[in-house]
């Protein structure tokens, strides 16, 4: 058995899940006296786990245009954005939208709403944002 790394600390970072959470999400994270220093964002946007049509179920543009009102409620706090989180799910009959990561994450930075640099969820798509951006 490994032993935990004491340089690794694991915190709690809040997420708006869906399109219908972002008003209950900066209601609960405004309450709370010490903020978080980031904020996830939509997660897998293009996948309805379980089929339907799930709140998380948000197409590129519709998210990026959502972006300017998540920035005029969570940035004032000081909390930064993370990029929304798509998965390559193509072929799969809950697949919507786009069935790429990168090509759901390069129409969402197209429409160009984001003021600011996204931070990407994992370190590979730190790679692709790179060439993205």
């Amino acid at each position: 058995m490994m032993a935990a790394d004491p340089e690794v600390v694991a915190r709690h970072q809040p997420m708006v899940w869906g399109t219908d959470r972002i008003d209950s999400a900066y209601a609960a994270i405004s309450a709370l006296a010490t903020k978080p220093p980031y904020l996830l964002t939509f997660n897998e946007p293009n996948y309805a786990f379980g089929g339907g049509s799930p709140s998380n179920l948000v197409d590129p543009v519709a998210a990026a245009g959502l972006w300017p009102q998540l920035m005029s409620k969570f940035v004032p706090l000081g909390i930064q954005l993370i990029a929304p989180s798509p998965i390559d799910c193509a072929g799969d009959g809950n697949c919507h939208n786009v069935g790429t990561a990168a090509g759901w994450l390069s129409q969402f930075r197209d429409v160009g709403s984001s003021a600011e640099p996204l931070l990407p969820v994992l370190p590979w798509l730190s790679m692709m944002y790179t060439n993205l951006c």
